[in-house]
């Protein structure tokens, strides 16, 4: 086997002079570093651990393993020491190398021993280094199809979502509305039909706290079993649910004029405030989550507007009083309506939709890492989408109680609907 050293630098703290009686806990690497690599983009940002054992042991890691494909059979590193003289790899029993050079080094070879020699010959610290590399890419996704037929007649207007431990399911196919429930999301029960009338859109049902809300014919209806609906306002004109936000639940409504406004129900009159005349009213896909920094916000993503446009806006906001067009001069992404947007895995996730003619977006799924600023189309390949998932609109989109695993229910096409039920883990999860 051809041994390849690496380069060391080894520096001493200035002014320091050295004793006949080094401590030996001072006979230590203090910083490992990879040297920028145009075949290992990025491989210079590694971070690594370093951690004493007893007074001669050590041991070098990174804790976050780097990128599928990282070659690291030839990698140039620097490693700097305090009170040390010299520092010997050893690739096994009769195999060793004094780094002294600017040559690079095999971290393949396992275990990878690296002996470190204080000044005065007198003391040794050996270190085991483990440098880790990801077998499998942390951000692609396991698909498992649960269902493919969890109700019997599934239509374009459909609403699932999770009930604290039961999964509801409403589909409203012009002729009456229905619910399907279920412990699992793979067996799926007709629980009866919903005493709603058939103008209302069931994308728009909520669960909160016991809950169903819903609205239908300018009115805001309840429910606590999702099949018995009461009137719970009808003195102001409701359009669309919003979610429960920031110990709030908020409603869009509209007065004489057509002007809209965000409602809070849990605070009644006075907590109206104006919405944007652009605002979509229908058709938006909407997400509600903590931002990487701690706060809570809503984001609405596409939709229809009072006016009957397609939109390709992004609005969000911290507090359902204030709204802001997270790109105001240009359009976030192409526009949409009837796509799904979920948090997850640190990134916000847009998904399927129609385009302004009718048709599933091309650029199904999209993902922006800052809050909807940038947005990056991502190819079905890199988050391994199986070949029987049906590329769709409309389709409910929601996160297990634990975050762990994405639900994708049902849905519709160009030309059918659909009553599958899907659910995604990106490797990365079962990793923490």
């Amino acid at each position: 086997m051809a041994i390849m050293v690496l380069l060391a630098a080894m520096s001493c703290k200035s002014g320091t002079t050295y004793s006949d009686n080094i401590p030996t806990d001072n006979t230590v690497i203090s910083r490992m570093k990879f040297i920028q690599d145009d075949a290992n983009p990025g491989i210079e940002n590694a971070k690594f651990t370093i951690e004493l054992i007893g007074d001669t042991g050590a041991v070098i890691y990174n804790s976050d393993s780097l990128p599928v494909g990282t070659k690291i059979d030839s990698v140039v590193t620097q490693f700097t020491f305090q009170y040390a003289i010299a520092g010997i790899v050893m690739y096994g029993k009769n195999d060793t190398v004094l780094l002294n050079s600017t040559d690079t080094i095999d971290f393949t070879y396992q275990p990878l021993r690296l002996r470190v020699i204080s000044v005065d010959y007198t003391k040794q610290r050996n270190y085991r280094v483990s440098v880790r590399v990801h077998n499998v890419n942390p951000d692609l996704y396991k698909w498992q199809c649960l269902t493919t037929n969890a109700s019997i007649a599934p239509s374009v207007r459909q609403q699932a979502l999770l009930a604290q431990d039961t999964y509801c399911w409403f589909v409203n196919n012009g002729f009456d509305i229905t619910l399907y429930t279920s412990t699992d999301a793979v067996q799926w029960t007709r629980a009866g039909a919903v005493g709603l009338s058939l103008n209302t859109d069931v994308k728009n049902i909520i669960y909160h706290n016991g809950a169903f809300y819903a609205v239908a014919d300018d009115k805001l209806y309840t429910s606590s079993d999702g099949l018995e609906w009461s009137v719970y306002d009808e003195h102001k004109s409701y359009v669309a649910m919003l979610g429960f936000f920031r110990d709030g639940l908020w409603c869009i409504t509209k007065d004489e004029q057509g002007d809209l406004y965000t409602f809070n129900i849990l605070e009644g009159i006075e907590s109206e405030y104006p919405l944007p005349d652009n605002f979509p009213v229908k058709s938006a896909a909407k997400a509600i989550y903590n931002s990487p920094t701690g706060y809570p916000q809503c984001v609405v993503l596409g939709g229809v507007s009072r006016d009957g446009e397609q939109l390709g806006t992004q609005w969000m906001t911290q507090d359902m009083t204030i709204w802001v067009n997270v790109n105001p001069n240009k359009r976030a992404f192409k526009t949409v309506e009837d796509a799904s947007a979920i948090y997850y895995g640190g990134r916000l996730l847009l998904l399927g939709g129609f385009n302004e003619k009718g048709q599933i977006r091309d650029d199904y799924v999209m993902q922006s890492f800052d809050d909807g600023l940038n947005w990056e189309v991502v190819s079905t390949g890199d988050i391994d989408m199986p070949d029987d998932f049906t590329t769709r609109a409309a389709a409910s989109i929601f996160l297990s109680d634990d975050k762990y695993d994405i639900h994708i229910i049902g849905g519709v096409t160009e030309k059918t609907t659909l009553a599958d039920v899907w659910k995604i883990r990106k490797n990365s999860i079962d990793w923490k």
